[in-house]
């Protein structure tokens, strides 16, 4: 089943993510998706997120934890 296509402000964020993956081989904070996206607050990058949790992109423990990030796919994305 094909995931729902993804905003503009969605698809930027999931390529932040996708990047500071690759860049560092750990998930990035909620602070640094906002200030990477140039939000004023935590609260716009979680709602973000959340809609990439909903349509199946990420995927996030249901414990709070930082960094606790997981791309759906990425072995692949990491392999090229």
């Amino acid at each position: 089943m094909a995931r729902p296509e993804l905003t503009p402000r969605e698809k930027m964020c999931y390529e932040v993510i996708i990047k500071y993956f690759q860049e560092n081989g750990f998930a990035p904070a909620m602070e640094d998706i906002q200030r990477q996206m140039y939000y004023s607050s935590p609260a716009s990058a979680q709602r973000i997120i959340e809609c990439l949790e909903a349509k199946g992109y990420i995927d996030r423990p249901k414990i709070h934890t930082p960094r606790a990030l997981r791309v759906i796919g990425m072995q692949h994305i990491m392999e090229g």
